[in-house]
């Protein structure tokens, strides 16, 4: 809001956002962590997506790993780690679309590291789920465990090193003159292929213990940083209803959302209780599809001449929805793209996890880890969605002249040849990250998204049907209950594969019954920790916006 009042669009606030979540959510997304960006100015009828997911170090690659006796990825360490992509999505975010400086940014957020902020629950939660990973790592042990101890509620929190990485980017960015867009271009140098990357250079050589125990160096270096940067690209998109939907492309998850929307609206979803099993059953059945195509097509490492668009043709999407019966389905059918050979990874090693798996020491600190999302529209009509993500304090060691650590996005590649999410160096893993911008005919812009690894599409995709096909208001559709599918294998380490599994919030309903009778795993949750989605809506002029529990809504 201070960004906004002082005269900066919706994309300076969208970036002031980030940077002070990297402050005081370091849990749910850090400068060492990457970014997913759909921005929109007012008059555009069609969104640029900043893909700030940076990639596989050159050092990364699957006989490597191999040699190592793993089987997948590990959760975390020095090997789980990708390029930094955060700041430069963040940054060329600002400089592209934004209107004010990298000191107007950063100057009031710098404080909150320095000075401190309040050790909240949700933050001390997870650097209680992460401890014994923490004391593994003395610089990490010494930031978040001042003297040996977990931080207290309501404690001050200080970062000094990370708001001296902060400060000497902006006195990078001030020696480049008075030119607005040359400081933010001098600033990317300085973490790219300046200060920060010899630091990550140098850091990258120390040995830290693995999930068994073993001493790993780390695989970024400072030429990866230098040979990288983020991107401006077209959006993948399709018609729904009176909707134009927007997704990032097929490096991320994000056509999931497309492939299913696609499927649904010749289901006449609009017609069923939206609580009831015919739906959730439709719905899930839909998704199965998708995520199967997500195996089999998604990712950087696809062959020249496949056009994935085609998945979402509309032939394409009506043989998919024929395979929809009344009956769960346990299979797990990609569709075809012209005559190129589908591959999927072995369920093997979907399964098995880490090689050496009875060694392991612990259990990574998968459930403490989490993602943030942020959607701003102004009194223009600029509209703009991000999902920053990563950087997390029990993912990777603290580099402590930095004050903050790297990502562990590099579990989302699969240590098998030919696929199209294999590890592979300079490609991105294919994100979970997934920002939605939803065009209607009359004017009217939205945008949503939610944290949530491999439920974010479904849950964000629950809300839009919500509000577009059902005509709920933003809060109702935001706020209800929420379910999800796992069926196939998950995005993140283990990796396990699941076998058309349906979880329900709790509070949804009491459709469970009749769902196991067509054939479904069901699984009751507790309602916290669901869904923190957001949505923000421009209309006739008027800007609204909603936010589950767990999330905030701003305006003025």
């Amino acid at each position: 809001m201070r960004v906004l009042e002082a005269g900066g669009n919706a994309f300076d606030a969208c970036v002031a956002a980030g940077f002070a979540l990297q402050v005081v959510e370091p849990h749910q997304a850090g400068l060492g962590g990457e970014v997913v960006v759909l921005a929109a100015r007012a008059k555009e009828t069609v969104p640029h997506v900043i893909c700030g997911q940076g990639v596989a170090p050159a050092a990364a690659t699957i006989a490597r790993y191999r040699a190592f006796g793993l089987e997948a990825v590990p959760a975390d360490g020095p090997l789980s780690a990708v390029v930094p992509g955060a700041l430069d999505g963040w940054l060329v975010l600002l400089r592209d679309f934004g209107t004010q400086s990298l000191a107007d940014i950063l100057t009031p957020i710098i404080p909150y590291a320095s000075a401190g902020f309040p050790v909240h629950p949700n933050f001390r939660d997870d650097i209680v789920r992460s401890e014994s990973r923490l004391r593994e790592w003395p610089d990490s042990a010494a930031l978040y465990l001042r003297h040996g101890q977990l931080p207290e509620l309501g404690s001050l929190f200080c970062n000094l090193e990370l708001a001296r990485t902060y400060d000497r980017l902006l006195r990078a960015a001030a020696s480049a003159g008075t030119d607005r867009d040359r400081q933010i271009d001098a600033a990317r140098r300085a973490f790219y292929s300046g200060f920060v990357a010899d630091e990550i250079d140098t850091f990258s050589k120390r040995t830290f213990p693995d999930q068994n125990g073993v001493p790993r160096e780390g695989v970024v270096c400072g030429t990866d940083l230098a040979n990288w940067h983020a991107t401006v690209e077209v959006p993948v998109s399709l018609r729904y209803g009176d909707f134009q939907v927007f997704k990032p492309g097929f490096w991320s998850q994000g056509p999931v959302a497309l492939e299913t929307l696609g499927i649904l609206e010749h289901c006449a979803v609009g017609e069923m209780d939206p609580f009831g099993d015919e739906y959730v059953h439709t719905f899930a059945e839909a998704m199965k599809l998708a995520l199967a195509n997500r195996e089999a097509w998604y990712g950087d490492n696809v062959p020249d001449g496949i056009s994935r668009d085609a998945l979402l043709a509309s032939n394409c999407l009506m043989q998919r929805r024929a395979l929809i019966s009344g009956a769960a389905s346990h299979d797990f059918v990609p569709g075809s793209i012209g005559d190129t050979p589908i591959r999927l990874p072995t369920y093997k090693t979907a399964r098995a996890g880490l090689g050496g798996h009875a060694r392991r020491r612990h259990a990574p600190v998968l459930p403490g880890r989490d993602t943030c999302h942020i959607d701003v529209i102004d009194r223009h009509g600029n509209v703009a969605s991000a999902t920053p993500s990563g950087g997390w304090p029990g993912g990777n060691p603290t580099i402590p002249s930095l004050g903050f650590a790297l990502n562990t996005r590099l579990q989302m590649c699969w240590l098998q040849d030919g696929l199209a999410s294999s590890l592979m160096p300079g490609t991105r893993p294919r994100t979970t990250l997934s920002p939605t911008i939803a065009f209607r005919d009359d004017g009217a812009r939205l945008s949503f998204g939610c944290r949530g690894s491999d439920m974010q599409d479904q849950w964000s995709l629950q809300f839009f049907l919500r509000f577009a096909e059902l005509g709920w208001d933003l809060s109702d559709a935001v706020e209800r209950a929420h379910f999800h599918v796992e069926h196939g294998p998950g995005s993140t380490f283990p990796r396990h594969a699941q076998d058309s599994k349906i979880a329900l919030r709790e509070d949804f309903g009491s459709p469970a019954e009749a769902l196991r009778g067509r054939g479904h795993k069901v699984a009751v949750g507790p309602n916290h920790r669901w869904h923190v989605l957001c949505a923000a809506l421009y209309e006739a002029g008027v800007i609204s916006a909603a936010a589950s529990i767990g999330g905030a809504v701003a305006g003025r």
